[in-house]
């Protein structure tokens, strides 16, 4: 198979991660050698540079869902196995929305990420996810290199596609 239709380049599975501290989950993600395709980090580049919307975005698709209905849930004696009560069709709709699970799923893998992140990998974060500047921007932000910024980049990312189920 052609590396065009490979996502990934080479991965080894490790043993069993149990997540002890942020530093060890950091050294054992190493140990796997992740290296993810180009178009894959454009694509993960992509959707973290999405992270700042997500709350509204999940805010409007619960609005969606709330105000979605063709018939009014509040009449009670209706049909056997129906919710009849709008809070409970409320928490019934919101827990099987796939377009709603997906964005809450996105929001804890970046927020996960985050956390295991240290000061100085936080503030590349912060820098090109939060505030859209570009390596070398962020490079001469924080007195580092091209090289250097562009694998911490990388870095977040693959810990990013691991936190959200890609490996």
């Amino acid at each position: 198979m052609s590396e065009k239709h490979t996502f990934f380049r080479q991965q080894k599975k490790p043993a069993l991660l149990v997540p002890t501290n942020p530093k060890t989950i950091i050294s054992q993600l190493e140990e796997m050698q992740l290296v993810l395709s180009n178009n894959l980090y454009k694509f993960l580049d992509i959707v973290l540079m999405k992270y700042r919307h997500l709350p509204s975005r999940i805010a409007r698709r619960k609005l969606e869902i709330e105000t979605f209905h063709t018939t009014d849930v509040n009449i009670g004696g209706g049909k056997n196995n129906q919710v009849t009560k709008r809070t409970e069709w409320l928490v019934e709709r919101f827990d099987s929305d796939v377009k709603l699970k997906g964005l809450e799923c996105q929001q804890r893998a970046v927020e996960a990420t985050i956390e295991l992140l240290e000061d100085t990998m936080k503030q590349v974060f912060e820098l090109r996810w939060i505030d859209g500047y570009t390596a070398e921007e962020i490079a001469e932000l924080t007195n580092s290199t091209v090289k250097n910024t562009q694998k911490r980049l990388e870095r977040i990312m693959e810990i990013f596609a691991d936190y959200w189920g890609w490996t």
